[in-house]
Formats: C-alpha cells, structure tokens, sequence
C-alpha cells in the first residue's frame, strides 16, 4: 500500500474515532499494517502527549475492541479497507413474511435446507410461493461410525430429506448426488447451477455463503456466485447460516413456524445421531431474537447484491 492511500485510511480513521469518542486520541500505524487508535496522555502541566512506548505495544497486543482500562485500540486490516468511511454494517431489516414469489433452494447436504431456511420456506408455502429443493451431494459420508453400515445409506438420506420436505411442504426436490465432501472438485458445478438459474429462474434463491467454513457449504456458496454473475436476470440472493454466522441484512420471525420447522429436522434421525442439530439450530435462531425481542425464533439472512 502506498504512502498516500495509507495516510487516507488513517485520517478517515481518525475521523471516525474522533466522532464515536470524548477523547482525543492520536493515530498510529506500525510497519506490519496495523493501526492503533489511543487517548493521548496527560501531561503534568494539563497539556496532552503522546501515549508512551508501553501503551503502543500493549495496544499492538490487543485483538480486537475495548480493553477496559487506559487504552482503546482499533484493529483495522487495511487490506479490507476501501476508499469508503469504516463504518458498522446497517442493522438488518425486520421481516414478517418473506418477499413473494418463486424460490430455489440450494443445499449442499439433506438436512440443510431444514437447518438454515425451514422456517423461511414454510413461510414461503404458507403464502402460496411455488418452493424448489436442490441437494447436491448424495450425504454418502454422513456415516462415519458406520451405524448404517449394510444399508443404503444415499437412499436412506433422501427418504428423510422427502419426509421433512413434506412437512415443510415442498413438493420439489431434486438430488444432484455429486460426492459428499467433495464438492469443491466439481468443475461443473457453476455451469450447472448457472443452466437450473436460467431454466428455473427463481425470483428468490436462498444458498450457502461463499465465506462458510464447511467445504462443502463453501463450494457451493461460490459456485452459487459464479453462476448468477452470467444469469441476466434479476434475483434476489439470499445466504442463510448453519456452520458459519452471516452479517445479517435481513431476519424474520418464524416463530408461527418453529414447530414445523422443529419436526422437519427431526426427520433427519441418521443426522441426529451424531450431532444434536436441533439443539443448536434452536440456539442460534433464539439468538437471532437480538434484532426482534418479540419473537422466539428468528432465522437471519445475508443478501448478496450485485452490480
């Protein structure tokens, strides 16, 4: 980064220190790219210096927010920082009812779609929008321990997945069956996904975020963005959330549909053996309350717009 663009990011920095605090704090950027916020020191004629050696390094030192004590420092990757102010995302528009019209769904495993949007679809079926299910892989390594073994185990994972789409009330839903934890090898997965948007065109999809950490939920995230970059019209690009959080632009309220969505992921028995998904699920749509204190259960969506 040159000199002239770092002293920019610095100043807009500074400028919005300055205004979210009482204090006056002095800018520095050490040789490694960070950038320390600190109040300046006072001296014992009342006059203001600059923080001391030791205040530098402890505030290099410090990860993230508010150390409670002398020192306030801002960590900021520069490498992230546009010629835009650094300012918090925008609180997330509250929902009672999903956006009309026709819905993809897009799920790297069964189970998924449960998981992340349930309530949101069986919102969707409740005001009439036409619902499609698409899962990618077959789930054929969900069976680590070998519980199943001697059963057909893809088969089994797609008798749960009709079963909670029924209860959802989905009637499509289609299985693509590329290797479960392979999806990232799939060298036709966007052309794929970008032919089922051009067919289908969905007004609404609802995917994976290309920054998940499950490589499977990831693959998909970014073939889902890949695809829609050549599709020409207009959708709107929902990411829901299951093994990574998303910086939510819009939540809505599916506690009229919690139980629904509750029994649909039931279904899933071969997964619940394993991990106790409805526990966590439960945990993070009532945490997702924060921006709804009304509601019991709140499912959070990241919108990706384009262009």
């Amino acid at each position: 980064m040159n000199a002239v663009r770092s002293a920019v990011i610095v100043d807009k920095i500074r400028h919005v220190i300055a205004r979210r605090s009482r204090s006056n704090l002095t800018i520095f950027q050490d040789n490694d790219g960070e950038i320390a916020a600190l109040p300046l020191v006072a001296r014992n004629d009342g006059s203001e210096g600059t923080p001391s050696l030791w205040a530098r390094r402890q505030a290099k030192h410090e990860q993230r927010g508010l150390r409670r004590g002398a020192i306030y420092c801002a960590r900021i990757e520069l490498r992230d920082v546009n010629d835009r102010d650094v300012m918090p995302p925008e609180p997330p528009k509250v929902l009672t009812a999903p956006p009309h019209g026709r819905v993809l769904v897009v799920v790297p495993h069964a189970d998924d779609e449960s998981l992340g949007c349930g309530g949101t679809i069986a919102l969707h079926r409740r005001q009439g929008d036409r619902v499609k299910v698409v899962v990618v892989t077959d789930g054929a390594a969900g069976d680590a321990l070998g519980y199943y073994a001697g059963q057909d185990y893809v088969a089994l994972r797609r008798t749960e997945a009709r079963r909670a789409a029924a209860i959802l009330g989905v009637e499509e839903l289609v299985f693509w069956d590329y290797p479960d934890g392979r999806l990232a090898e799939a060298d036709d997965l966007s052309e794929r996904l970008r032919i089922l948007f051009d067919t289908d065109r969905p007004d609404i999809v609802y995917r994976p975020s290309a920054r998940e950490i499950h490589p499977d939920h990831w693959a998909l995230g970014v073939g889902v963005e890949a695809a829609l970059r050549q599709h020409a019209a207009p959708v709107q690009d929902y990411c829901y959330e299951i093994w990574a959080t998303v910086t939510p632009t819009h939540v809505i309220d599916i506690t009229p549909v919690w139980e629904v969505k509750r029994k649909a992921v039931e279904q899933y028995e071969s997964q619940l053996r394993y991990n106790d998904y409805l526990h966590m699920v439960a945990g993070l749509n009532a945490y997702r309350t924060i921006h709804l204190t009304s509601a019991r259960y709140v499912e959070a969506y990241q919108e990706v717009r384009r262009g």
